[in-house]
């Protein structure tokens, strides 16, 4: 009878035990995996799921990054307008952080052209609001800008110079200036002349080179309204993060450090603290209930592991979705893209640290 028992005990643990392992899978409908690298080392365990209702209840507020989560820069993309309702219908804080140069109202204008109600976000950061608010000394640049108000600026070509004067800012030769600003890959603007690089190319790289190269001899303070260094479409053209990058090659041929090259550089927008601290600046909600929505690794993702946040990778429609392999899973393509920027990752802003999503999922949807 005894030896019966014990048999009965043993029989009965082994049942209860699978059992129970799979009582976080039906609270919680995601697919855990381990991603593994290619000698078998564990380096990132992050839960697959199907759409944000997955994983609704555990977050409080969503920063949501615009190009590559919520729209294409021309349409937004399928199940983005419901997955945003239905987030809003659950209470959730809904904060858009994007790295665009564009100010605040140009993004509003945006979002109601695509179909989004711009009401629906508690708040609409962009990386070019928040460098024309520190010009203008409403927002702290702690210490960064030069009390002479003269900038000459790599632009956009789309009001670049109304930009700087609205911000009280005289733009100037680089000669002249206290100020570099990076706003754009198209124009130089030294205040009379514009070179422009889609109608002289070689006379804007000409331009470009000599005005990083005056800079960085003079050690000018730059300023990136924009730390992308790819548009996130097919061609992936340069972004003002690119500028930023090549600045700083050309200090280090002024025999400049790299802790000085910091102290010349300030790139505003994802993954720098500056706009996350603006976006939680009247939140009391604890980080680890907030969740950031981005499909860059480089700024999205290493920004939510910079801050202390959760991330949430989005995989088919942003930067990364070309570089998806169409003979593996979600799972293994997102492996073999971590991998790579991980090891990589020395020459990006995640400065040789390993980064890591808590979730991955193929498009932003409810």
């Amino acid at each position: 009878m005894k030896r019966f028992l014990m048999l009965f005990v043993t029989i009965l643990c082994q049942l209860v035990e699978p059992i129970g392992a799979f009582v976080p899978l039906l609270s919680k409908p995601r697919h855990h995996c381990t991603c593994l690298a290619t000698n078998n080392t564990p380096i990132i365990t992050m839960d697959k799921i199907q759409g944000v209702r997955d994983m609704v209840d555990s977050y409080d507020v969503f920063l949501l990054d615009m190009w590559g989560v919520l729209h294409d820069g021309h349409t937004p993309y399928p199940g983005v307008l419901e997955a945003i309702s239905r987030l809003k219908q659950a209470g959730k804080e809904l904060i858009i952080v994007s790295n665009s140069s564009k100010r605040q109202d140009h993004a509003v204008q945006m979002l109601q052209k695509l179909g989004f109600d711009p009401q629906d976000f508690a708040q609409i950061i962009t990386s070019g609001e928040v460098t024309f608010q520190m010009m203008q000394g409403k927002w702290s640049s702690r210490g960064f800008l030069p009390t002479t108000k003269k900038v000459c600026v790599l632009g956009s070509g789309d009001g670049d110079v109304e930009y700087c004067t609205r911000a009280g800012w005289e733009v100037v030769p680089v000669e002249e200036a206290a100020l570099l600003l990076a706003r754009g890959t198209f124009t130089v603007h030294d205040g009379s002349v514009e070179i422009h690089k889609r109608t002289n190319p070689e006379a804007y790289h000409q331009a470009l080179e000599a005005t990083l190269q005056t800079a960085a001899q003079r050690k000018l303070p730059m300023m990136v309204a924009n730390p992308d260094k790819v548009r996130p479409d097919f061609e992936r053209p340069p972004m003002p993060g690119k500028l930023g990058d090549d600045y700083a090659r050309y200090l280090k041929q002024q025999q400049q450090q790299e802790e000085e090259e910091d102290l010349l550089i300030k790139r505003i927008g994802k993954p720098f603290s500056d706009v996350y601290e603006l976006a939680l600046q009247d939140s009391s909600v604890d980080l680890q209930r907030v969740v950031m929505v981005g499909d860059a690794l480089e700024t999205d993702i290493t920004g939510g592991n910079s801050v202390g946040c959760h991330s949430l990778w989005v995989l088919r429609d942003g930067i990364h979705g070309p570089d998806l392999s169409t003979e593996e899973s979600l799972e293994e393509g997102a492996n073999t893209i971590l991998n790579s920027f991980n090891n990589n990752s020395a020459n990006t802003y995640a400065r040789g640290k390993r980064i890591q999503p808590q979730m991955i999922i193929e498009h932003f949807v409810w």
